[in-house]
């Protein structure tokens, strides 16, 4: 309970908050892990009312974290950043495991005090738990720390696994999984994998909550151009460069003006390049590639090939996204703005998560192609397929989003039935 507050004749006792930690995302220059934020608020405002509050843990660099937190329109959310101060015993002991490959465990001491007040951890697994960004042993370290608090652990919109590659660690982490209080996947393919590894019990399936984040209008002067039409969109990750070409960023940037020159000459309509994830690392920003690409493919084709900038939010660029007649992308929630939004999408993957959705979506990965399938011909064979299919696309997904949807309020409503037991498991 807050503080008693004084009213004339009488006192009323204030009731604090519902508190939660959301976990295991990174900074908003991921506009994919913001979405996951913004759509997960959405989730817990549907069950839980607005009288909640929520510590937001990021990963990234101190001074963007603080810099997020400045500009955070949504008074719910306080932000922390995972990263350790500089000149602390975990900050010292983090720098020493990058230079030396020493093995000092990590213990987030900053989520602490909103541990002590939180009634669920809820952990934004992503496709985190997973080989796709080496071995994922922090995560497990993080949970065992939250677990030591005795709050419920859930992993919430997840993607997991294979981790067939690491037989060893696939033990050590699938037993770490099944010891979670509930794991609510995204899509079926996890689902069908944890239950290959036998964890069943607590297993549920819903949707990605940002399926449920609202788009919003950016203001006019961060969309300086017209949006035609029969605009054509698309997301090109720089990340891919890593696994498709071995991180060589001129020969990637080649190959991606090669599709978007390509696309442009074949459909004859303008291309709009949306980025989804920027960083001072260029091999995961992605304006700095799709401007590159911008730059060579102008003069090769006659219509306008734009690069948005690097300023829209996840919400402004679902709007913008929306406004296009199809859409491909390889950021996936990127692909996720755009179903949702009813927009003829191909998905390219280079992970479980956009092949499950598709497949729990469409019933097939027909509009869904491998990230080594990124070729001019393969690129306009799909969108040539998505334009010629559009009106039937639309109609399905207007069929198929209500559901999506309800899967996506689900977890809420899970996560009210744990804390529930939760809670009178504690007072029994």
């Amino acid at each position: 309970m807050l503080p008693i507050k004084r009213e004339v004749g009488f006192t009323v006792m204030m009731k604090a908050p519902t508190h939660f930690l959301l976990s295991g995302c990174t900074s908003y220059l991921s506009r994919g892990d913001e979405a996951i934020v913004r759509g997960t608020m959405a989730v817990l405002r549907n069950t839980f009312g607005d009288d909640i509050s929520v510590t937001l843990a990021s990963f990234g660099k101190r001074k963007v974290i603080a810099k997020q937190a400045a500009a955070e329109y949504d008074k719910a959310i306080h932000h922390v950043p995972f990263a350790p101060a500089l000149l602390s015993r975990p900050g010292i002991e983090t720098r020493l495991n990058k230079a030396i490959h020493t093995h000092f465990p990590f213990h987030p001491t900053m989520l602490t005090k909103p541990l002590h007040k939180a009634r669920a951890s809820v952990v934004l697994a992503a496709d985190n738990y997973s080989l796709y960004y080496g071995i994922p042993q922090r995560f497990i370290e993080i949970d065992r720390y939250i677990q030591s608090f005795q709050v419920p652990q859930i992993l919430w919109g997840a993607s997991i696994g294979p981790f067939d590659d690491e037989p060893e660690f696939a033990r050590e982490m699938l037993s770490h999984i099944s010891r979670m209080s509930c794991v609510l996947a995204r899509e079926s393919l996890t689902v069908d994998y944890l239950r290959r590894n036998s964890i069943i019990g607590n297993v549920r399936e819903v949707a990605d909550p940002a399926f449920v984040m609202e788009p919003m209008e950016p203001p006019a002067w961060k969309i300086d151009f017209p949006i035609a039409k029969d605009i054509i969109g698309i997301n090109l990750s720089a990340l891919l460069a890593r696994y498709v070409v071995n991180g060589d960023m001129h020969e990637w940037i080649q190959r991606c003006t090669e599709v978007v020159v390509a696309v442009s000459r074949t459909f004859g309509r303008d291309i709009i390049l949306i980025p989804h994830a920027t960083s001072s690392d260029i091999q995961n920003n992605d304006w700095y590639l799709l401007n590159e690409v911008a730059k060579v493919a102008k003069p090769k084709v006659a219509g306008a090939v734009i690069a948005v900038g690097d300023n829209l939010s996840a919400q402004e660029s679902k709007w913008l996204i929306a406004k296009c007649s199809v859409f491909a992308g390889a950021r996936t929630h990127s692909t996720i703005a755009a179903i949702s939004s009813k927009v003829p999408t191909l998905s390219i993957a280079y992970s479980t998560k956009a092949k499950g959705i598709n497949q729990d979506i469409f019933g097939s990965q027909e509009y869904c192609i491998d990230m080594h399938d990124i070729r001019p011909e393969t690129i306009v064979a799909k969108i040539g397929m998505l334009i010629e299919r559009g009106e039937g696309i639309k109609e399905h997904l207007t069929q198929r989003l209500p559901d999506i949807g309800s899967r996506a309020l689900l977890a809420g409503s899970i996560l009210r039935e744990i804390i529930d037991t939760s809670t009178n498991s504690h007072y029994s």
